[in-house]
């Protein structure tokens, strides 16, 4: 029997997809290379963003198997 899945953390896997797409954006759109003190929010404070949705995904989602690493 599976267990039931927690709201809070599928609202913040959902909220680390949408950091996701904004760095994303931000990398990929006309104002990387602006010296903007904006700039400094988007390179420190949501960095982590990719590293947390890893976290979270591998934690309550992916069982890793010899079998599975393997096929990798």
């Amino acid at each position: 029997m599976k267990d039931a899945r927690n709201p809070n953390v599928e609202f913040f896997r959902c909220l680390l997809m949408g950091l996701i797409v904004l760095g994303h954006c931000y990398c990929r759109g006309p104002w990387y290379g602006s010296a903007a003190v904006w700039t400094l929010f988007f390179t420190t404070f949501i960095h982590w963003h990719v590293d947390a949705f890893v976290a979270i995904s591998g934690w309550f989602g992916i069982k890793t198997t010899l079998k599975r690493f393997a096929r990798l």
